[in-house]
């Protein structure tokens, strides 16, 4: 959209309308304001199990949360759920499995969309009302255990008690030891804001260990054996952030998956001595998301436009000036001085109270903003009413620490244009983009365009020379 600029100062300048703001164009005297920054919807924490505090978290307990379409995840080809305990034996001690010592599950996640209670879409052209929210960032985070909790966090483990084994045989008064190998992994992946994994690089580690025990001997097992006492695992050691593009937030809310998939197998090794081996052990796993965005609140307020004869500001050594004169001062409280970097965030420098409070004679004012930095600053007027009503200027830019380089200004029907050591040619055009005048720039002192002729509308007017500047302005 286009907006209305009151006047604009100095050098190459983009009024408000051009950043980010919402695309319906107000009411004319209307603007769009940003009435407040950085407001976040969360969809909180949401986890694949229970606190880990509040029960078991093994694969394949009842009621975990397995992704809707487990086959397109391509984890566990296409299994949801893993097996609660896992085992291997060395020779198939006494019928003891041999074949089950890996499995591999599935869970999910589900997190809540924005919903946005005003889409940019709810404004209509030509409105002098209206409220809208516009996000700026959304990111999906895989949490990491937060403190003092109980919750897990993004986790694989197993369960204290559940990593067991056993001697079966044997030389009856000899010792064998086994060597325990625990392999594990978790990763995970949604199919939303166009498909996000981290697959290549899983959350990975592996447990070496065992036990040394008696040969039970003949016919015989020996006592159960813990080879991990108090259970283990790896847990993300920080949260994961995956920025999600503007484009691909949603704002009719719903809901989207995130798929966690983990992976475990263990394996045995006699190091020493003759028995027969068996062990065991219950991995379990889970994942913890939340999805969050962040949004500006935009509000379309009346300007103060008609209220100002001018309004314009220049840097003078290394502060920024201001000036505007007002031609009716009655019903108003005072003015608040706005700067910002960006034109979207905006800082309050300061108050400055009316200079007579009836209608009549024009007032003038000014207020200097002492050493700002160098650079382009923006800056705007808020006028508070004594009825509590408040109203905004458009925008003007003020380029500071820059004294050599030509500084045009609006004051009246008349374009001014400034500048130490600057030669070159001003060219004036319309909104159309046709040339309508130009003029030979003379370096030092004051160069003016004499604009009375020219019927109210946007202009853009460009200095090129030693140096090439432009700026763009409204005649009422």
């Amino acid at each position: 959209m286009k907006q209305k600029c009151t006047l604009l100062t100095g050098l190459l300048f983009s009024c408000a309308a051009t950043m980010a703001q919402p695309s319906a164009t107000p009411a004319a005297n209307y603007a769009w304001v940003k009435t407040s920054g950085n407001q976040v919807y969360t969809s909180g924490p949401t986890s694949t199990t229970p606190s880990i505090s509040s029960g078991p978290i093994t694969f394949g307990q009842a009621g975990d949360s397995d992704p809707a379409s487990p086959s397109t995840t391509g984890f566990c080809s296409g299994n949801a759920d893993g097996n609660g305990l896992m085992g291997v034996s060395l020779f198939g001690a006494a019928g003891y499995p041999t074949t089950n010592n890996s499995t591999c599950e599935q869970r999910a996640v589900n997190l809540t969309q924005w919903t946005n209670a005003f889409p940019d879409a709810g404004v209509t052209n030509g409105a002098s009302s209206g409220t809208v929210y516009l996000p700026t960032a959304a990111t999906l985070t895989i949490l990491k255990a937060p403190a003092s909790t109980g919750s897990a966090g993004t986790t694989m483990t197993t369960n204290s008690g559940s990593n067991v084994g056993k001697l079966f045989g044997g030389n009856s008064g000899g010792t064998t030891q086994v060597k325990v190998t625990y392999n594990y992994s978790l990763q995970w992946e949604t199919q939303a804001f166009g498909g996000i994994s981290n697959s290549a690089s899983p959350l990975t580690n592996n447990w070496v260990g065992g036990f040394t025990a008696n040969d039970p001997g003949g016919s015989n097992y020996s006592a159960q054996q813990d080879w991990q006492t108090g259970g283990f695992g790896t847990t993300l050691s920080s949260d994961i952030n995956y920025s999600i593009p503007v484009s691909s937030i949603s704002q009719s809310g719903g809901t989207f998956e995130v798929a966690f998939a983990s992976d475990a197998s263990i394996n045995l090794q006699r190091t020493f001595g003759n028995a027969d081996a068996f062990t065991e052990a219950a991995p379990g796993m889970e994942g913890r998301a939340q999805y969050q965005v962040t949004y500006d609140v935009w509000q379309i307020q009346s300007l103060l436009a008609l209220h100002l004869l001018n309004f314009y500001g220049e840097a003078v050594g290394d502060n920024a000036v201001l000036h505007w004169q007002s031609a009716d001062e009655s019903g108003n409280r005072y003015y608040t001085i706005e700067r910002s970097t960006d034109g979207v965030h905006w800082n309050a420098l300061g108050n400055v109270p009316i200079a007579n409070n009836r209608s009549g004679t024009n007032y003038d004012y000014q207020y200097k903003d002492i050493a700002p930095g160098t650079g382009n600053f923006y800056y705007r007027l808020k006028l508070t009413e004594w009825n509590g009503s408040i109203a905004y200027t458009n925008i003007i830019a003020v380029k500071t620490n820059h004294a050599n380089e030509p500084v045009m200004q609006l004051q009246g029907k008349q374009l001014m244009i400034t500048g130490a050591s600057f030669t070159g040619t001003v060219m004036l055009y319309n909104a159309t983009g046709h040339l309508i005048m130009s003029k030979t720039v003379n370096p030092g002192g004051q160069n003016t365009f004499d604009l009375q002729q020219l019927p109210a509308g946007f202009y853009i007017a460009l200095i090129r020379g030693n140096q090439t500047v432009s700026t763009k302005f409204v005649l009422r």
